[in-house]
């Protein structure tokens, strides 16, 4: 362990100044909103193409196709939900008061 002054308190956040940590915490919050967007994207063509299957499933009175429209829906249950975003950057957290 490192020598610590007498006296001086260590906070344990006290290195989440230094701008390198920063800057990785920005980068993973960069990945992290790129994932919740991909996921959302994912979502939204699952709609798309389970409607598109269901329609033709209808059209043809087919119930394979109906049937295989359960697929992307399975693909996409599966998926973690979208992780919740806030409006406060990473950047701005600060260490508690010892």
């Amino acid at each position: 362990m490192p020598d610590h002054a007498e006296g001086a308190s260590a906070a344990p956040l006290a290195a989440a100044e230094s701008p390198a940590v920063i800057a990785h915490l920005n980068m993973l919050q960069a990945v992290v909103t790129r994932l919740a967007g991909n996921s959302a994207q994912c979502k939204t063509w699952c709609v798309a193409i389970v409607s598109a299957l269901f329609g033709f499933a209808g059209a043809t009175r087919s119930g394979r196709i109906a049937a295989a429209a359960i697929i992307p829906i399975a693909f996409s249950a599966s998926s973690t939900p979208p992780i919740s975003r806030t409006n406060v950057p990473i950047a701005t957290c600060t260490p508690r008061p010892p």
